[in-house]
């Protein structure tokens, strides 16, 4: 299982490289042997630690994503291992909040908010509910406003923040697609 790590090192990418590989070295000559998965928590190629200000701009300080981390592990094996994302869009993860012997969603009345295109957006279209981008975060208003021919990356809503909802006292948001 792979989480996001800031201290991610060779050292440790090489040591699940290892682990996988003497469970498999160890075991494959069972009949009961089974492949040690790799499983990622998240599946997003970047996100944002912070703000930094450069020359009298405030800038974005990012970060890489824990399935950019996880990819680095896949691509120790030739061929590359499969791995399992267990996170945002993951059909896995969608499948449970819309079942309703688990959490039972309601996909008509939710609205996902998230700041980031890859994975809450099209978390969210995925589930055919209504997304609405807070610019805040991972997402930028340039990176906004960019065309876009997959609509899975189409919010229906986008915002400079969440808590402009209560700064103005209204709903500000502007409608991206119906």
């Amino acid at each position: 299982m792979v989480g996001w790590d800031l201290g991610l090192t060779a050292r440790k990418v090489a040591t699940a490289v290892n682990y996988i590989k003497w469970h498999e070295d160890l075991n494959q000559m069972k009949d009961d042997y089974k492949p040690l998965p790799l499983i990622a928590s998240a599946g997003d190629c970047g996100g944002v630690l912070g703000t930094v200000d450069l020359e009298g701009q405030t800038l974005k300080l990012r970060a890489i994503g824990n399935g950019a981390m996880t990819q680095f592990i896949a691509q120790c094996f030739d061929p590359p291992l499969e791995y399992a994302d267990m996170g945002k869009p993951s059909d896995i993860l969608l499948a449970l909040l819309m079942d309703k012997t688990v959490y039972g969603v309601d996909k008509q009345t939710t609205l996902m908010v998230g700041d980031t295109l890859q994975t809450d957006i099209v978390f969210g279209n995925k589930g055919g509910m209504a997304t609405l981008l807070v610019l805040s975060g991972v997402t930028s208003q340039g990176e906004s406003d960019l065309p876009c021919d997959d609509n899975l990356r189409q919010p229906t809503f986008v915002m400079s923040k969440l808590g402009a909802l209560i700064e103005k006292g209204e709903i500000g948001c502007e409608t991206v697609r119906q």
